[in-house]
C-alpha cells in the first residue's frame, strides 16, 4: 500500500513537471507524448525510471537557466541536489523533485553495467549545467574548442544515462563517438535566439575577433543581422548535417541488439529532429 501511494505521488510530480514544461512552450508537444505514450507505451518498469530521470534533469536545467523560479538561488538549489545524490539523502517533503531523483537512482543502480557509474554521471550534468549557468551570468564568450567541451560535459553523461536505463549495451565516448557534441551543437543553433536573449553566447569568439566586433551589448536581433554570424551559422549547419548523416548510419548498426529496441526508437526521433531542425537552419541562412 505504501509503495502504491509512492507510485501515485511521483506521478502526480512528474505529471506537474510535463505541465510545466509544456506551459513553457508547446512545441515539446511530442516529446512529452513521446514519453508518456510512444516510447514505452504499457512498459511502466522501464518508462517510470526513464521520465524520472528525464522530469529530473529538466526541472534543474529549467531553474538554472531562468525559466524555473525556486525559493533559493539556482546555484545554492544545484548544490542541494548535488548533495542529496553523493550523500543518498533525499529530502522529498522539502523538495518534491527529489522523489524522481531518488527513483532515478534506484532504477539506474540496479540495471547498470559493471563499468557505469550512474550517480556520477548525474553529478557531473549538474555541474555542467551550472557552467552554463555561470556563462549566462556573466555574458563570457568561449572559442570554438572550449565551447565545444562544455557542451560535451553535459551532454555525453546525459545521453549515458539515458543508454544506461533504457538497457542499451552501447555507451558513448567523447574521444570517438560524434552524436551528443553533434546534438548540443545543432540544438544551439536552433536555441541561438532563446539563448541569446538569456545572456548565454554561443557563437565562439572567433567569429567576433575576425570581425572585430564586440558582442556584448548586442541584442539578437543585431547580431542575426550580420553576415559574418549568418555564414558562420550556415557554415556550421552544413558540416553538422554531413556529420550527422554519418553518424547515423553508424548508431543505426550500433541498435541492432536485442537490448536495443528502446534505443533504436529513441535516437531514430532524436535524429530526426534534428535533421529538420539543420533543413530549417541551412534554408534560413542559405546565400550568406
Amino acid at each position: 500500500m505504501v509503495e502504491k501511494s509512492e507510485t501515485f505521488q511521483r506521478q502526480k510530480i512528474l505529471l506537474h513537471e510535463t505541465y510545466q514544461y509544456l506551459k513553457r512552450d508547446s512545441k515539446y508537444i511530442f516529446n512529452a507524448i513521446g514519453l508518456w505514450f510512444a516510447i514505452f507505451k504499457l512498459n511502466f518498469e522501464i518508462g517510470d525510471p526513464f521520465r524520472s530521470t528525464y522530469y529530473f534533469f529538466r526541472q534543474i536545467d529549467d531553474v538554472l537557466d531562468g525559466d524555473r523560479q525556486v525559493a533559493q538561488e539556482p546555484i545554492t538549489y544545484a548544490n542541494m541536489v548535488i548533495n542529496a545524490l553523493t550523500k543518498d539523502e533525499f529530502d522529498d517533503k522539502k523538495y518534491p523533485i527529489l522523489k524522481a531523483a531518488k527513483t532515478s537512482v534506484d532504477y539506474l543502480e540496479k540495471v547498470k553495467k559493471s563499468d557505469d557509474k550512474p550517480k556520477e554521471l548525474m553529478v557531473q550534468l549538474i555541474e555542467a549545467m551550472m557552467t552554463d549557468n555561470l556563462r549566462m551570468r556573466t555574458g563570457l564568450v568561449l572559442p570554438q574548442e572550449k565551447l565545444y567541451e562544455e557542451y560535451s560535459k553535459q551532454f555525453y553523461p546525459m545521453h549515458n544515462l539515458q543508454l544506461i536505463c533504457v538497457g542499451s549495451n552501447v555507451r558513448f565516448n567523447n574521444k570517438f563517438d560524434k552524436f551528443p557534441l553533434l546534438q548540443a551543437r545543432i540544438q544551439s543553433l536552433s536555441d541561438l535566439e532563446k539563448d541569446w536573449n538569456k545572456n548565454l553566447k554561443n557563437i565562439p569568439l572567433e567569429v567576433w575577433e575576425k570581425s572585430r566586433i564586440d558582442p556584448h551589448g548586442l541584442n539578437y536581433e543585431e547580431i542575426i543581422q550580420l553576415s559574418i554570424v549568418r555564414y558562420w551559422m550556415f557554415k556550421e549547419a552544413a558540416k553538422c548535417k554531413k556529420d550527422l548523416a554519418e553518424t547515423k548510419r553508424l548508431l543505426m548498426v550500433e541498435f541492432q541488439g536485442k537490448n536495443e529496441k528502446y534505443a533504436k526508437f529513441i535516437y531514430g526521433g532524436l535524429i530526426f529532429g534534428l535533421e529538420n531542425s539543420l533543413k530549417k537552419i541551412l534554408r534560413e541562412t542559405k546565400g550568406n
